[in-house]
């Protein structure tokens, strides 16, 4: 009987974790940047879709080029108070993801501004939290983009994560740009993240009980 009842709880969780295992594409709700040159520049154009064209799924479009780059994101001075080139390897951008989601992939759109792509991200380190406050410090590695031509639309770059398996917040802490300057406008077009959402705890029981409560159904049937 013992055996049996340990079976059932097994199976039960399996079951629970299949309902859950859908990823989806994942919009942050919020984001915010260590700088950006002007209110056109700033880190929200990162996760609006503005830039983005072509039609079909999200990671079938491309972002435009643009002479402004005034829907992306990139470095200054401030906060939006343009300023000098700050220090690459200062800057970082954080996204808040609203909930927490066990994550596979990060997709991400280089910087294409025209004639001025060397300012897109070259290498980068991912960090997580399964917090919405406090510090990041679960590094995920290090990781490269390639750069964009800056004359027609660029696509999508995406990026293979392991470990992120709770995550609320994710960092990108920028080493360095393509330009190999120590000072630039660091700059990128757009952010997806892909996962899977993690279910509270009390849900998660509910959800085994559930399941539980359908095999002996099933088992009595």
């Amino acid at each position: 009987m013992r055996m049996y009842a340990q079976g059932l709880i097994m199976s039960a969780v399996l079951l629970a974790v299949g309902a859950v295992v859908q990823a989806d594409i994942i919009t942050p709700t919020s984001v915010t940047a260590s700088s950006y040159y002007n209110p056109q520049t700033a880190p929200t154009n990162l996760i609006n879709g503005s830039g983005l064209y072509s039609p079909g799924e999200i990671l079938t479009k491309l972002h435009g080029a643009n002479p402004a780059a005034d829907d992306m994101w990139h470095g200054g001075g401030g906060q939006g108070t343009g300023g000098g080139a700050p220090v690459v390897a200062d800057q970082y951008v954080i996204f808040d993801l609203g909930s927490n989601a066990a994550l596979s992939k990060a997709h991400i759109w280089q910087f294409n501004q025209t004639n001025l792509t060397q300012r897109g991200v070259h290498s980068f380190n991912i960090l997580v939290s399964s917090q919405a406050t406090g510090a990041i410090t679960t590094d995920l590695g290090v990781f490269n983009l390639t750069q964009a031509d800056g004359l027609t639309g660029t696509a999508v770059q995406s990026l293979n994560l392991s470990g992120a398996t709770n995550v609320r917040r994710v960092e990108f802490k920028i080493n360095s740009a393509w330009s190999g300057s120590t000072n630039d406008y660091v700059g990128l077009s757009e952010v997806r993240f892909e996962g899977v959402a993690v279910p509270e705890p009390a849900s998660l029981s509910l959800l085994g009980l559930g399941a539980a409560g359908l095999l002996l159904r099933r088992r009595k049937a």
